[in-house]
């Protein structure tokens, strides 16, 4: 190993600790080759600089050495005196296709739920675990984002990733290994080419070299010029959003964001899809496939003032109302709940609408505090022909038009509870209140308001 790879390997870790001293580091620790040189040398970096490091190691149970591997990487953290915090998966052995997906998204789900505001993630990828991933996704039909691969910095949840050693090749950081002395774990899977990332490094990356000399070193270049290209869509993305992106009118429960659809119309199929994106992605939301926004694009396309688009997905929903999209958490199916006594003095929970009801005392709002009786109140979910008269002087309405006039959205109006005073309706919440009840400027009254029952 020469000097200047040597200088790389200790250059990039004091980059990082410079940049990231003030934030609480938190490495994800496999014990394999790769993470041992990245703890160890950022072990090294304490007596250059102050900072907190915490070792992150998920056993999955995959064979009989995973206890040994993993008592391993605790005594090697005791001896560098780095705090170490582990999670077993339990037993895992059988392969199948998929393993190493389900084993990726469980270990970042546990990341996650070690990370705190602020705190930084280190893993140990580098150049060549960006060229074999930049193949697996051109393999798997990915996007411009997808084939961008591994930033040196990413977000994951409320804190951040960041991969010191993504510019190193696997040879600068096996050499670093060797001049140190360290000692890691060889896991025998790493060798199992019917996994599909095992296939790639193993038999595909060394006929791409022997064909292609420095051909990861150019796949990941290429990956550079992607995450430019996806930075630029980003870019335009934001721009559209701000032309297309709508406040939220009428409706009464959470909403992650509503666009102008005749605004979205005008842009072309390419350019609707990559606002699409950028809005859903902006929500911190799982995408949809690639089908799957095709064909709400094509709704939208021939929707009529009969006609609604909609896309539903695990992660979300989005769903048109009159000439805007919204996107929705999942929504509920719809239920009919059985009416009910209420007693405004504590919440009404309504798991079937999964809504919460609740009251509180305000001057000049709601229903008149001096007219209220005790226990008099009742929630209901039947509409029929419900009406109402909303305010002094106007004259009585359905609530289907009231509703209507207020812009609540359909899949939102089964959920609205209407509130009675001994068998009268009396408030419709954030709609209307009944004359009869109506609070002047200058009185207390009980503010009535619905809540998704999951905030």
């Amino acid at each position: 190993m020469t000097s200047f790879d040597r200088f790389s390997v200790d250059q990039a870790l004091a980059q990082v600790v410079r940049r990231y001293c003030q934030h609480r580091l938190k490495l994800a620790f496999s014990g394999g080759l790769d993470s041992t040189v990245l703890l160890s040398g950022l072990a090294a970096q304490r007596q250059q600089h102050d900072f907190e490091l915490i070792a992150l190691h998920v056993n999955h149970g995959w064979t009989d050495s995973a206890v040994g591997w993993e008592a391993h990487c605790r005594a090697f953290c005791q001896s560098l005196g780095v705090p170490f915090v582990s999670v077993h998966f339990g037993d895992q052995r059988t392969v199948t296709l998929n393993r190493e997906e389900v084993a990726r998204r469980r270990r970042l789900r546990w990341f996650c739920s070690q990370l705190e505001q602020g705190d930084i993630l280190l893993t140990a990828h580098h150049r060549d675990d960006q060229a074999e991933t930049i193949l697996y996704r051109l393999l798997r039909g990915a996007g411009v984002r997808g084939l961008g691969a591994m930033a040196v910095e990413t977000r994951l949840g409320k804190a951040r990733v960041v991969r010191p050693l993504i510019d190193l090749s696997r040879d600068e950081i096996a050499a670093y290994a060797a001049a140190r002395g360290l000692s890691f774990i060889e896991d025998p899977s790493n060798q199992d080419t019917g996994l599909d990332r095992n296939y790639i490094r193993h038999t595909v990356m060394p006929l791409l070299e022997q064909r292609w000399p420095g051909a990861t070193t150019t796949l990941a270049r290429a990956a550079g010029h992607l995450r430019q290209a996806q930075s630029l869509l980003a870019e335009v993305g934001s721009e559209d959003l701000a032309r297309c992106g709508r406040p939220v009118v009428g409706n009464v429960f959470k909403v992650l964001g509503s666009l102008g659809i005749p605004q979205l119309r005008d842009f072309s199929k390419a350019r609707q899809a990559n606002l699409l994106r950028h809005w859903i992605m902006g929500a911190d939301l799982l995408l949809p496939s690639k089908a799957a926004l095709e064909e709400l694009l094509r709704q939208l396309a021939v929707t009529g003032p009969d006609t609604a688009a909609a896309l539903c997905w695990g992660a979300a929903e989005i769903r048109q109302y009159r000439d805007l999209l919204y996107l929705l958490p999942p929504q509920a199916l719809q239920a009919s709940p059985i009416g009910r006594s209420w007693d405004p003095s504590e919440d009404a929970l309504v798991p079937e609408t999964g809504v919460r009801v609740h009251a509180r005392t305000r001057m000049g709002q709601g229903l008149k505090l001096s007219m209220l009786e005790e226990k008099a109140l009742e929630l209901r979910w039947v509409r029929g022909q419900a009406t109402i008269r909303p305010g002094p002087g106007r004259s009585r309405r359905s609530v289907k038009n009231l509703l209507q006039e207020a812009a609540v959205p359909p899949w939102e109006r089964w959920r609205l509870p209407l509130v009675y005073h001994h068998g009268q309706l009396v408030c419709v919440p954030g709609v209307a209140i009944a004359a009869e009840l109506w609070t002047g400027s200058d009185e207390p009254g009980l503010e009535i308001l619905v809540t998704d029952l999951a905030c």
